[in-house]
């Protein structure tokens, strides 16, 4: 990757279920022309918290 290159990214959050408010995960995907920089999914600390 070098100066100007253009990365694209999308990020993903999925839920346990349609009444849940904090997504459970995060996944993030990131790529540039040359193919995937990153594909990961994280585990949202904040879902512990969910009521």
């Amino acid at each position: 990757m070098g100066s100007g290159d253009v990365v694209n990214y999308i990020v993903y959050l999925e839920y346990d279920n349609d009444q849940a408010t904090i997504p459970r995960y995060i996944q993030m995907e990131a790529w540039e022309r040359n193919g995937t920089l990153f594909d990961t999914m994280l585990e949202n600390p904040a879902w512990r918290d969910e009521p």
